[in-house]
């Protein structure tokens, strides 16, 4: 049975285009985007592949990872990669194992192109089927960013915020009190 939105995500370990292992755990406390594609080198599955590289800023500078995952052999990735300089990690899925674990069809050993959000906790947030593969990675984008404004004004609203604050005040005013105690030591 395929893993839900808000279920615990499917831990793998995969082989990037660089023929390292890479395990879901690792990214615990990021979020993990996980575009699946069907073929490397194909006009689709390059345009995703240019849309996801194109904000892989933006997506570094919300706490997020980007990965690409197909059927292909390791080969076959790294050569698209390097083909097209994407700035994120492609991994293979050889037997489609972790594809099934997110319910992504594959037929005749082609993935279907979705994609799978999962949240900073380990939890499966979002999934995305049969996506647009010029505009998915702007949707994924939007969706981090408005969950990371409403998890701003959750914090500034709430009781946390102020014990937050109370803290970060004595550091700066025990900060203050080191740096002129040691400049006024210097005289």
């Amino acid at each position: 049975m395929a893993i839900e939105e808000g279920q615990p995500a499917y831990n793998f370990k995969l082989y990037n285009e660089s023929n390292k292992l890479i395990q879901l755990s690792d990214y615990k406390g990021k979020w993990v985007i996980l575009y699946f594609y069907p073929k490397a080198g194909t006009p689709g599955c390059t345009t995703q592949g240019k849309e996801y590289s194109k904000l892989y800023d933006k997506f570094v500078s919300v706490n997020a990872v980007v990965f690409g995952i197909s059927t292909d052999d390791v080969e076959s990735i790294k050569k698209f990669k390097e083909k097209y300089g994407f700035k994120h990690s492609l991994l293979s899925d050889p037997k489609g194992e972790v594809a099934k674990a997110y319910g992504v069809k594959t037929f005749f050993g082609l993935c279907s192109r979705d994609t799978i959000l999962i949240n900073p906790e380990g939890k499966v947030e979002k999934i995305y089927r049969g996506v647009d593969p010029a505009s998915d990675p702007y949707k994924v984008l939007e969706y981090i960013t408005e969950k990371a404004k409403k998890w701003v004004v959750e914090i500034v609203r709430s009781d946390d915020f102020f014990k937050f604050y109370t803290f970060w005040r004595i550091c700066v005013i025990y900060t203050w009190h080191l740096a002129v105690k040691n400049y006024s030591s210097d005289f």
